[in-house]
């Protein structure tokens, strides 16, 4: 919205500019145009002139615009998205993830979500939460990036808002257990469309990939059981 607006005001200050000085051109093409009786160029009417530097004065502020909505707007939206940090820290959240703690003793995973406020990267407008279902999904610790590849346990979805901040204790099936082992693993929180969650598009695992719109990243965390090295 703000590169749109940073265009308007190039566009119009530029054309605001240039309109001007062709009519300060054309206003000057005339009056030069004119002759006295003998046929000789006559003196410029002084409140021509005048009408033609209001003109060009007029021009110059218009140019100055399109000039600085170039420099303050187009090139860094971040400088509005500073003067407006205050605001936007009451009007921003995103899910957290307090807690957690793998305890393959007990095929159990331990989380708790919550809601917390500004950080630009990885919050939402509060009006857009609505928008969003949370899944928490669990893989071993490797240096693929988050939205890529597959992760063989995962929970939810759950509906966003949050509902409680409670503790959960989210059990696993036995089979999957063995695919994390007993090394460190990672816990990752998504956010997707909401009510696009399909598990018949990977009955086993969740993919990122499989819903491209709206994906979110809003936390992660790693770790792993005594043992591990985590």
């Amino acid at each position: 919205m703000l590169s749109d607006l940073s265009h308007l005001i190039q566009l119009g200050g530029i054309g605001g500019s240039l309109a001007f000085l062709y009519l300060g051109y054309k206003l000057l093409r005339v009056e030069l145009s004119h002759k006295t009786a003998a046929g000789n160029r006559s003196a410029p009417n002084p409140e021509a002139l005048g009408t033609i530097k209001s003109f060009l004065r007029t021009s110059l502020v218009f140019f100055i615009i399109g000039v600085a909505a170039e420099l303050l707007l187009g090139s860094r939206a971040q400088l509005v998205f500073a003067v407006l940090d205050n605001f936007i820290r009451n009007e921003v959240s995103r899910v957290a993830l307090d807690y957690w703690s793998f305890e393959p003793s007990t095929n159990n995973i331990l989380f708790q979500l919550s809601s917390i406020r500004f950080d630009q990267e990885t919050h939402i407008l509060n009006a857009d939460r609505d928008n969003y279902d949370i899944i928490v999904a669990v893989r071993q610790m490797t240096a693929t990036p988050n939205t890529t590849g597959e992760y063989p346990v995962f929970f939810g979805p759950y509906p966003y808002p949050l509902q409680t901040n409670e503790r959960e204790t989210a059990p696993i099936d036995p089979e999957k257990l063995k695919l994390l082992g007993n090394k460190c693993i990672k816990l990752v929180v998504f956010g997707i469309a909401k009510g696009t969650f399909d598990p018949q598009l990977s009955p086993q695992s969740f993919v990122p990939a499989n819903y491209p719109t709206n994906l979110k990243v809003f936390s992660s965390a790693f770790g792993g059981p005594e043992g591990s090295g985590c």
